[in-house]
Parts: structure tokens; sequence; C-alpha cells
């Protein structure tokens, strides 16, 4: 008899829970998002509760977050009101919900209504009303999941209930058991508007899209990648000075402490400069790796980020939330700071305005920043977008660059001593690995040498001839410059004395296997250089030395460990650095 009670009183209790949600879920402490026929494309409109207050007569009076909402008629001032459902919503005792709209007019529905059940749904602006009928219930499809939903059309009608023509003749709303309104015009704007809009997601109870948190934002893995354009204009008086700049990120390694709120990357970050101002245009580039720590709250709740699509805060700033925008088919919250010191319009006592405008994507983080500020004849525009990404196998938009490689000029010369023989028409060569143009000042070549060919961009060499024989026994010596954007390089130019004992061994190679390097590679040495003490050493592309190591075998095994991948430069060093090699790898 206990399992039959129990079973009834189990019963009994669900059937009460149901009952307490049908069709009464219109507003709730979460939030609830709507795309609108109004809204530019992605765009969200957001309802929730921000109190809720008892009335002493079981009413129950909602107040909606405030949104920011254009008055009628169009071009009006703004007005802050809670979203499409208006500011205050009373829930009566007995059960049905009263919306108010720009007019001060009361729109009132009956959720408890049954098939064919009518009633006034609102006034007209010029006499009779818009009658509402519960044309039907049924089950129907929502995001994620189904329910059953009571569709409910409207007809207009006059004074004395006779059918009149009107826009909503026969157009309907929606209103779900669980979830509240699925399809709904804009009731603050109502019955003065077309803009119907349809539910996309809600937090209380989940269903569909459910907002984004901060975790949701800057979840990144190893290997991502992210480039942005960015432009700083800086305006005093007749004074301007202009600064493009492009970036490069590259997520290198990641870092969750979940319980300490926070994720940790880091990046290879890379910059490109370009300045103008009215001494001329200069480029400069930057190259480092850094650490960034973002925070890692997974919590729906997490107040720093749940915002109300077109909530207004007293600070003047109008945050929205998307399905998509800046980068297609990616949710994004964003806001746009629209602020003066006081009131809607500028203050003439203060002369400031301030626009500040930032836009935050699913596993991007920030992809849009835009600052305007003005005070007087100063004026400061600085803005900066996300213009390509690749995570995993996902890519979308423009790379700036390949690589940061690519991005910052480099220039490599070996050897740095170009030895000529003694007698006229030897010969030796300069190798040169580089990214950018370079030139040899060919007026310091000295009446004994001569080169074919002393400028180039890229990879390239140059050769240098002996004009004439060098009997004496000292050598004879004149110092180059090979130049470029990437910097400048001094080599020597040497031409050994018929007895000198200078030696041109530039013949003699350092052979790599594999170049691209995976794992490892072997390096071989021929020549004088095989059995002498030799040093490695690997830098990066900006010149940092990365490794080194002393030895002299005649075969190197040189393991790849731990290194990024890019382009590094083999530096192989013997008679105490008097003679080296350099040769570009590639660490795949």
């Amino acid at each position: 008899m206990k399992k039959y009670l129990f079973f009834f009183f189990s019963l009994l209790l669900i059937h009460t829970f149901l009952s307490a949600q049908d069709y009464n879920n219109i507003i709730t402490n979460g939030s609830a998002f709507y795309s609108g026929s109004s809204n530019e494309a992605g765009f969200l409109s957001g309802i929730r509760s921000e109190s809720v207050n008892s009335q002493g007569n079981g009413d129950t009076l909602f107040l909606a977050t405030n949104t920011i909402r254009h008055k009628t008629p169009a071009n009006s001032p703004l007005d802050t009101v809670g979203g499409i459902l208006g500011r205050e919503i009373v829930k009566l005792h007995t059960g049905w919900f009263w919306f108010f709209n720009t007019s001060g007019d009361t729109i009132f529905l009956n959720n408890g209504a049954t098939l064919n059940d009518f009633w006034k749904f609102c006034n007209l602006p010029l006499g009779g009303q818009v009658q509402a009928t519960c044309t039907s219930i049924e089950s129907v499809p929502l995001p994620g999941t189904s329910d059953t939903v009571k569709k409910i059309t409207f007809q207009a009608k006059d004074s004395n209930g006779v059918n009149i023509s009107n826009y909503y003749n026969g157009k309907s709303i929606q209103l779900s058991r669980q979830y509240g309104f699925t399809k709904i015009f804009d009731l603050y704007h109502f019955p003065d508007t077309t803009a119907v809009f349809t539910l996309e997601g809600k937090n209380s109870p989940a269903i569909g899209f459910q907002g984004m948190t901060w975790h949701d934002v800057y979840d990144f893995e190893v290997g991502d990648e992210f480039h942005f354009v960015g432009y700083e204009n800086f305006l005093w008086g007749n004074h301007p000075s202009t600064r493009d700049y492009v970036i490069m990120k590259k997520v290198l390694a990641k870092l969750a402490a979940p319980g300490e709120g926070t994720v940790t990357y880091t990046f290879e970050f890379c910059k490109e400069v370009t300045e103008g101002t009215p001494m001329g245009v200069t480029t400069t580039y930057s190259y480092d790796t850094v650490q960034v720590s973002y925070p890692y709250v997974s919590s729906l709740s997490d107040p720093t980020i749940n915002w109300v699509p077109e909530q207004f805060t007293h600070t003047d700033y109008r945050y929205y939330s998307t399905l998509y925008h800046l980068v297609p088919g990616r949710p994004a919250y964003g806001h746009s700071g629209n602020y003066y010191h006081c009131c809607w319009g500028l203050n003439p006592y203060f002369n400031l305005y301030i626009k500040d405008d930032r836009e935050y994507t699913k596993g991007l983080g920030q992809v849009h920043y835009k600052n305007y500020w003005m005070y007087f004849d100063l004026i400061k525009y600085d803005y900066e977008n996300l213009v390509y990404y690749k995570k995993g196998n996902e890519q979308w938009g423009s790379p700036v660059y390949t690589d940061c490689s690519a991005m910052i000029p480099f220039l490599s010369a070996s050897p740095d001593t170009v030895v000529l023989g003694w007698e006229s028409g030897s010969l030796d060569t300069l190798f040169i690995i580089s990214n950018t143009s370079w030139i040899i000042n060919s007026t310091a070549l000295p009446f004994w040498a001569s080169t074919a060919g002393s400028s180039g961009s890229g990879n390239g060499m140059v050769r240098f001839y002996s004009t004439s024989e060098n009997t004496d026994h000292a050598i004879r010596m004149a110092p180059l410059t090979l130049e470029s954007p990437a910097g400048n390089r001094r080599i020597m130019l040497i031409q050994s004395g018929k007895s000198s004992g200078y030696e041109n061994i530039s013949a003699e190679r350092v052979k790599i296997s594999p170049n691209p390097i995976e794992t490892k590679a072997t390096l071989y040495f021929s020549g004088q250089v095989k059995n002498q003490e030799k040093q490695v050493s690997l830098f990066d592309f900006t010149g940092r030395l990365v490794f080194q190591v002393s030895f002299t075998s005649e075969v190197y095994i040189f393991n790849r460990g731990t290194f990024t991948s890019g382009i590094y430069f083999l530096k192989v060093s013997y008679q105490n650095d008097k003679q080296h090699s350099i040769s570009k790898v590639i660490l795949d």
C-alpha cells in the first residue's frame, strides 16, 4: 500500500510542477535570446528579469533588464526599456499576463486559453482593437527539442466588433508550454511595428543558444594562429601622426588552471608597424614570446560577460550578442560605447567625446576594437580587426604573412670574410640568405677586386674576383657593407699575399641531411675542417642564439628536441672563428 501511495504522490508532484510551468515561463532569471526581422543579420535581442516584486494580492511585477530601444516614430531619441516585451511585465493571480507598449497602453495575454478561446489583445491607435484567438495547440520542433505550443492568431475589429482591414490580420504569435514565447512581435512597439522575433535559446530552462562565457571566448589550443590589422591615428592641431600595423600570434603552450579561474597561454608574437609623420615614413618590427592569462570561468552566471543583448548600462555602453558577425558561423558578444560626460549629447562644458567598441568571438578572443577620442583639437582614433585565424583544420580570412619569419626582414651572409688568392682572376663567393632586398656598396670596392652582381632580393650570391696579383708578403684587406632593410652586415674582403700563408678554403662545405628537419639531422664535414675543432651554433631568424655545441668529429648528429617550427640558421665555426659557414635550416 505504501508503494502505491508513494507512486501516487510522485505523480501528483510531477503534475504540479509541470502545471506550474504551463505557458508561464515568459520571463525568467536567465536570459532568453531572439533573432528578429528588424535586427542586423545574426544579431540577437534579449529578455531577462532584473527583479521580481510581489504586489500583495497574488500578482507579480517583473522588471526586465534595461535595453536601448528606439521610440516611435523612427529616428526619435533613444529610450531605455526592457527589450521586446517592454520594461514592466505583470503576471496576475488569474494567470493572465499584462505588457505595456511605448504609448502606455496595456497588452493582454491569456496564457491559459484553450482552443478557440478569444480575447482583446490590445487597442488600436485610431479606435477598435486587435482580437487574439487560440487557433491551435500542438507539438512543434524547437532548437534542439520539441514542445507543445499554442498558436495565437490576430484579427482587427472596430468598436462594434466588426472585422476590419489591418496588417495583423492572420498574423500570429506562439507560446510554448515550457519555454515562453517562441515567436512574438515587438510588444513594446505593438501595434505600430512589423518586427517579429523567433526564439533562438534560453537559459532557464535551457534550450538552444546559451550565450557565452570567458571560457568559451578564450578557448585556444596549441598551434592556433591569429592575424590582426590595426590603425592608430593621432591629430593635435596641424600635427598628424599615423601608424598602420599587422600582428601575428601563435599559441605555443597552454596551462589551464580552472581552480584558480585562469588559463595561461604562451604566444609567439610578431608585429610590423609603419609610421607616418611629417618627417617621413618608417617601418619597425618586433618579435617576442609572451605569456597572457585570461579568465577561465565556465559558469553562465559569470557577471563579467553575462550581458543581455541590447543591454544598456550607466556608462552608456550598449551590449550585443550575435549568432555570427565578423566571423561567419561563430557566436560573438560585444559592446558599443557611445558616451559623453553627460546624457545623450555632447556636453559643451567638457568638449569630450569618446566611443569604444569591442567584440569577442567564441574560440577567437577579442576580434574587434575601435576607439575614438576627441578633446577640443586633440583627436585619437584606433582600430584593430582579426583578419585571419587557423584552428586545427579550420581556417578563415587571408593571412597577413605565412609566418613571423616572412614578416620580419632577416639577412645573413656566409662567410663574413671573403678570401681571394694572390693571383689575378682568383674568385670566392659570398652566399646571402634573406627575405628582403640587399646591396653591396660597390663604391667601397678596392682597385684589386670586382664583383659579378652586387644587389638582389631574397636568397642569392655575389662572386668576387681579384683583378691584379698580390706578390707582396702582406695581405690586402677592404671592409665592405651589405645593406638591407633588415640592417647592415660588415663583410671583410681579403686578398692573400703570394707568401702570406692565408689560404682560400671557401670550397670546403658543410652538408646537412635531411633539411627540413623533423626530428634529427646529420652534419657531414669535408676538407680541411673535417678534423678540426668545430663549434655549431643555431640561431632563430631574429638572430637569437638558441643552441651551441663544440666537437672534433667528422660527423655530428643534431637532435631537433623541443625547438618550435620555423626558419633557423646553422653556423659552423672553425680556426677559432676565423672561418665559418652559415646554412639555412627549417624545422618542421
